[in-house]
């Protein structure tokens, strides 16, 4: 009895009490998503995060650090999420099943973490479970863990679940510095992702229910809203207790119970505005990251134009949306990496039937909000988290994703546990029978889950599934574009271009499928078709990108001996980037081709000041010095003293930079060291072939 006494209480409910579940939780989640372990890293996005970032592949050092505080990835700017990779980089190096386990335990983490808040503010331990679990085990959250590339959802949520928490400790002993920890925390989490952004309208929630801070009506039926039965039963006996918003589960007298402050009811409009002014600070830390994701997505143009999607489709659209994931989450079949959105295909009947389903439930959580507050909680929490997502600023061309559900089915879960307590309240004998259905229902989401981290094996398994498994395949150019480079990868040539040809009949607009295939077409050596992919594949809209397509196309003119045609690609590609190597490099070699010695140096010369420690432009304007066959632009001991700095920076190791060098020393007239080092680059021609024959 003394050690009952002793127990630390949560919400009236024991810590031991406390500690059963949510090791079953986590122990089963975590062997769950132990299947995500095998699977590799995908062509989408993990190439940007991880895979091929070259900063990333650091690991963790000073200069990889600086760079992921400022660093644009994605066309995001989450630098918390970039270290946590960096941090994987410096443990598992490219191991992919090390970066899983970390997204594997920051879910387990976040499922514990969930279970913990909600037993602890509401002293309900079941229905707190419940939704953890759903949480933990439906299918729609595995995109968030097994992409290697949304660490951002586990890692920002963990912040997201950890200033609740500190939230609800504010309330409770009334110290800003719970308050200061809930805003660092807010901080860190959209650090991590900015989806956070609506945390400042979650606390309001909570001031509703469980926290009860915001009451609604007077009178014993307003105490009892969202209260638990063990609550209303001993209320009566700690009505006097300041400290407390219900009596505990214990059965031990003694046992003290540390649940929430009983705030007053609210009884004015500048009481309830005291609750909204409360988490300005919230607010406006809200609106600097907003401005400031909205700032790095638009320059990169990830953000659509409403000339592209008019506003009446981006309405219909976010409703039909809102309607689908609960359809997910109800039954979760269907789910792919990426939904093409539909644009104007959307019928008025469609759109208009899910806009009155919302409405609907809107009125009726509305119309029970005094007595089942926490019906309108989860609604409204469902509603405002999928805001920053749900398409009304579009971003990219997707219609919705499964991840973007990862915290904002929270809502529904809550809806559905705590109304299911309630009607077994009044039945009590369809308790066994409900149990029974949510282990049975709950398993069936573990199998689907399971089956659905499968899914993600490979970049190949994954796309091949979006087609078989997703809407409008025909539509889907997302999936044909990356199955086309796994299969690309793969060698299957013939296979990726058919696949980035229904990438660029999905979406005509897009030049990343006629890249590929140019590239294809190079490769086969039909540099016409490859000449005309590239020039299709200008019309790319990211800078990058486009260099890429005008760099190509410029070669494929050099091999088909169209200078002059080469020569201009090239210029124009200089004048958009003056720094980029490769553009210099395919102008010079045009250049020394027309023999315009004088031009290619002055390029040359020019990307040094840019890259004075280039190897390669080094060794260029070396060969022009030591080959012109114009007078003024010859200069052996000058292209002595730069064919050695390009040998020093590759550790004399390149053998064509040996042969510039000795090529220096015979225009210098020391053809005994020219002889050597010709010699030398012989040798290391000879010992590449032989490495390739073996």
């Amino acid at each position: 009895m003394r050690g009952a006494a002793l127990q630390k209480t949560h919400g009236g409910l024991s810590t031991a009490r406390l500690a059963g579940p949510l090791c079953v939780l986590v122990l089963a989640t975590l062997a769950i998503y132990s299947r995500a372990t095998t699977c590799g890293f995908v062509n989408l996005d993990d190439v940007a995060y991880v895979t091929q970032s070259p900063e990333v592949q650091q690991g963790l050092t000073y200069k990889s650090i600086r760079w992921a505080l400022v660093a644009e990835v994605a066309a995001n700017w989450h630098p918390l999420t970039v270290l946590s990779h960096l941090l994987d980089v410096e443990l598992y190096g490219l191991a992919p099943a090390g970066h899983h386990l970390t997204s594997i335990l920051w879910h387990a983490a976040n499922s514990g973490l969930l279970f913990w808040m909600l037993a602890r503010t509401t002293g309900q331990l079941w229905p707190s479970f419940l939704v953890a679990a759903l949480f933990a085990w439906h299918p729609l959250h595995v995109e968030s863990v097994a992409w290697v590339s949304e660490r951002k959802d586990v890692l920002s949520t963990f912040f997201w679940f950890s200033a609740l928490a500190t939230y609800v400790r504010y309330v409770r002993r009334r110290h800003w510095g719970w308050y200061l920890a809930t805003a660092l925390l807010f901080c860190l989490g959209l650090l991590a992702k900015p989806m956070l952004v609506t945390l400042p309208c979650t606390l309001l929630l909570l001031d509703v229910w469980p926290l009860r801070r915001i009451r609604f009506a007077s009178g014993r039926a307003g105490r009892n809203a969202g209260m638990g039965e063990n609550q209303r039963c001993s209320e009566s006996s700690d009505a006097r207790r300041p400290e407390t918003l219900g009596g505990s589960t214990n059965s031990t007298p003694t046992s003290k119970a540390t649940f929430l402050p009983e705030a007053d009811g609210i009884a004015t409009w500048k009481q309830g505005l005291w609750l909204v002014i409360e988490k300005v600070p919230m607010f406006g830390i809200s609106a600097f990251f907003s401005v400031v994701t909205l700032r790095f997505q638009q320059s990169v143009g990830a953000v659509r134009a409403l000339q592209e999607i008019p506003w009446i489709t981006r309405i219909q659209n976010a409703a039909v949306t809102y309607v689908e994931y609960l359809r997910q989450a109800a039954w979760p079949t269907g789910l792919v990496i990426y939904y093409p959105h539909p644009g104007n295909t959307i019928s008025l009947f469609q759109s208009l039937g899910a806009g009155l389903l919302l409405l609907g439930v809107t009125v009726l959580v509305v119309w029970q909000l005094r007595r089942r507050p926490y019906l309108a909680v989860g609604w409204f929490w469902y509603l405002g988290t999928l805001v920053p997502v749900i398409g009304l600023i579009q971003v990219g061309d997707q219609a919705r994703a499964d991840r973007y559900t990862y915290v904002p089915l929270i809502g529904i879960f809550i809806m559905l546990a705590w109304g299911g307590a309630d009607v077994l309240r009044q039945r009590a004998r369809w308790k066994p029978w409900a149990a029974f259905a949510a282990i049975v229902w709950l398993g069936v989401l573990a199998g689907l889950t399971w089956q659905q981290i499968g899914v993600w094996h490979d970049s190949h398994s994954l796309f091949q599934h979006a087609l078989a498994a997703g809407p409008r395949p025909d539509k889907n150019w997302l999936a044909h574009y990356c199955l086309g480079e796994a299969l690309q990868q793969e060698g299957a040539l013939a296979e990726a271009e058919h696949h980035f040809e229904q990438a660029s009949r999905a979406n005509p607009r897009l030049g990343k499928p006629f890249f590929k295939i140019g590239e294809i077409r190079m490769a086969a050596g039909d540099l016409e078709e490859a000449a005309r992919a590239f020039h299709a594949a200008l019309r790319s809209s990211h800078p990058k990108r486009r260099l890429a397509a005008q760099n190509n196309l410029a070669r494929c003119y050099l091999r088909l001996g169209r200078l002059d045609e080469a020569e201009a690609e090239y210029r124009r590609a200089l004048q958009t980037w003056p720094a980029s190597v490769d553009v210099r490099l395919g102008l010079i070699e045009t250049l020394l081709r027309k023999r315009a010695f004088a031009a290619a140096a002055a390029v040359a010369a020019g990307g040094l000041k840019y890259s004075p420690r280039d190897a390669r432009l080094l060794d260029r304007l070396a060969w022009i010095r030591a080959t012109a066959s114009a007078e003024p632009e010859r200069d052996g001991d000058q292209a002595v003293r730069l064919a050695r700095q390009a040998c020093e920076l590759t550790s004399y190791q390149v053998p064509q930079m040996l042969n510039t060098l000795a090529a220096a020393y015979a225009e210098r007239g020391d053809f005994e060291n020219a002889i050597h080092w010709a010699t030398r680059a012989l040798r290391q021609i000879d010992q590449l072939l032989d490495d390739c024959i073996e």
